[in-house]
């Protein structure tokens, strides 16, 4: 296969979104002659997306070597897997039988994708569901968008909405071992299920793209390799240098531990996203972007009073907490997971508390785990439109449109579609 003779032993499956959307997908895996897979639906594998680079038609941002502008396009986006605690007894007070029975946030029956299991009958056994939520008019991490450039990006609007939200993208990428899937296991596609994305909403659609080969583990596009832990906990000056986008630690290869991450008697220096700057330093460093907001749209705006509380956009909350169990706006679950893939103080849990970490581990450049940060761009492109009239069986890499019945925790009974995508892997549309 063309595939195998373009790959190296590591490489990454990105997912880019261009259009705003709630989605829910079931099983996206490499599938195999035989019909046994690798699961690629565990949401905590998959980490923010480089800036693809080499697409001028699609991205002429990366181009630039202008400051920050590569930035300027990403959007909000969001994945998960909802936790069980919300399906239970001890579900947050805010949620009720209503919430759990909307499709976007509701459990998934096995059946419902399972072939020749169509009744209505009760089942125990449910999916594990990724979900993904984007939202193209939300700055994403690590964007300092403040006003329109032609050539590059729209601004934004005096509420902090971006503008141009069809011009925006979001994406996440994961590491797989080709020697593994490939030479071993005779990979020959990627098959996946997805729940419909325009139950709620019929005008809406978009664009997913699927790059699949080497993709530049350069979050912060610097060229600098980035490691968290790496950081000097002290803050001594003389062990980081510079760039454009912030802090970088020199040397780059730390542990895969943090120092002094749960003394709280040191200023946090570690935990603090890709940027190496927790927010009070980001207001400082990112001072000339807060200013350009505040003259296009004054110093009380929402977009000024936004970008001041987060610059770099990259706060971690955990989806529980008394600001979330008791809110209304936070009623919705998929709000309560808006700033879950944060990775400033993702690591942190006090010690007075049950755990509300994201993870133990230090964010880094190094998606992989070989110990390098790869900059090498080299993949294959899968280009999946996803627009209501374009959702049929043969069309787009659907193999097959499946109608689920169930029944809703508020007593009511639903119905939905759940679309199958096989993509064979020599079908790409761009390399």
């Amino acid at each position: 296969m063309n595939v195998l003779s373009r790959v190296n032993p590591f490489f990454f499956l990105v997912l880019l979104i261009f259009s705003p959307s709630s989605i829910r997908g079931q099983e996206p895996f490499f599938q195999e002659e035989f019909d046994t897979y690798l699961s690629l639906t565990y949401a905590p594998t998959w980490k923010i997306a480089s800036i693809p680079q080499k697409q001028p038609e699609l991205f002429p941002e990366a181009t630039s070597t202008d400051g920050c502008t590569a930035g300027y396009n990403r959007a909000w986006l969001s994945w998960f897997i909802i936790d069980p605690i919300f399906y239970g007894n001890f579900r947050p007070p805010n949620v009720t039988l209503g919430d759990l029975s909307e499709h976007d946030v509701r459990q998934v029956y096995s059946y419902e994708i399972r072939a020749a299991q169509f009744g209505w009958e009760p089942e125990s056994r449910y999916l594990n569901v990724l979900n993904l939520v984007y939202d193209p008019t939300r700055r994403g991490p690590y964007n300092y968008d403040a006003h329109d450039q032609p050539l590059y990006a729209a601004g934004v609007a005096h509420d902090g909405q971006l503008m141009a939200p069809e011009s925006r993208w979001a994406g996440i990428m994961v590491g797989v071992s080709a020697l593994e899937l490939f030479v071993k296991r005779d990979v020959r596609y990627i098959e996946f299920w997805l729940m419909d994305p325009f139950i709620n909403n019929q005008e809406c659609g978009g664009t997913l793209y699927l790059n699949f080969g080497n993709i530049s583990e350069d979050i912060i596009p610097d060229s600098l390799p980035f490691n968290e832990s790496a950081l000097p906990a002290s803050g001594n000056q003389n062990d980081i240098t510079w760039s454009s986008w912030g802090c970088v630690p020199t040397p780059t290869n730390g542990q895969n531990v943090f120092d002094n991450l749960w003394d709280r008697d040191y200023p946090q220096m570690q935990d603090v996203g890709f940027d190496g700057l927790a927010d009070a330093s980001e207001v400082i460093f990112f001072d000339e972007y807060l200013q350009k907001l505040a003259q296009l749209h004054g110093d009380t705006s929402q977009a000024y009073l936004q970008a001041t509380a987060d610059p770099s956009s990259d706060n971690y909350h955990y989806f529980r907490g008394d600001d979330y169990d008791w809110s209304l706006y936070y009623a919705n679950i998929l709000r309560k997971y808006e700033q879950y893939n944060g990775m400033e103080e993702n690591s942190f849990t006090p010690p007075t508390v049950f755990p509300t970490h994201a993870t133990r581990y230090p964010d880094n450049e190094d998606i992989n785990f070989d110990g390098e940060s790869n900059r090498e761009e080299n993949y294959f492109q899968y280009k999946i439109p996803l627009h209501p009239d374009q959702m049929t069986a043969g069309k787009n890499f659907i193999k097959e449109v499946r109608f689920a019945q169930m029944f809703l925790p508020n007593q009511t009974q639903g119905k939905v579609k759940w679309y199958q995508f096989r993509i064979p892997l020599n079908e790409y549309q761009n390399s």
